[in-house]
């Protein structure tokens, strides 16, 4: 494991991470998530993915710049498969993913 960055942010992002950013400096990725270093959303705030209670007016922000990733799909597989339960992945709410399972398991 590699050890972590010193924090250099300030403001809404004291630690100055982005999700990704944290996610590959972890070592969470796997063998099947390399796509991850390849996100549009890297090197982005994590706030605006991972928004806190009463900050929804983000999620139309993260929502676009998912729109236009390449590895949309399988960021949502990715968050589907692992069972995420919180933030925006592949473009998708929480609520908007656990909405999709649920119609993909009553097929």
């Amino acid at each position: 494991m590699t050890t972590a960055k010193k924090p250099t942010g300030t403001g809404s992002n004291p630690g100055g991470y982005s999700y990704m950013d944290l996610l590959t400096e972890f070592k969470l990725l796997n063998q099947n998530a390399e796509w991850m270093t390849q996100a549009a959303c890297r090197g982005m705030d994590f706030h605006v993915f991972f928004p806190e209670t009463g900050k929804a007016h983000v999620v139309p922000q993260a929502k676009a710049v998912c729109m236009e990733c390449r590895v949309r799909q399988k960021c949502l597989d990715w968050a589907d498969e692992n069972q995420i339960f919180y933030g925006i992945w592949g473009g998708l709410t929480v609520t908007e993913r656990k909405r999709r399972a649920k119609l993909n398991t009553n097929e």
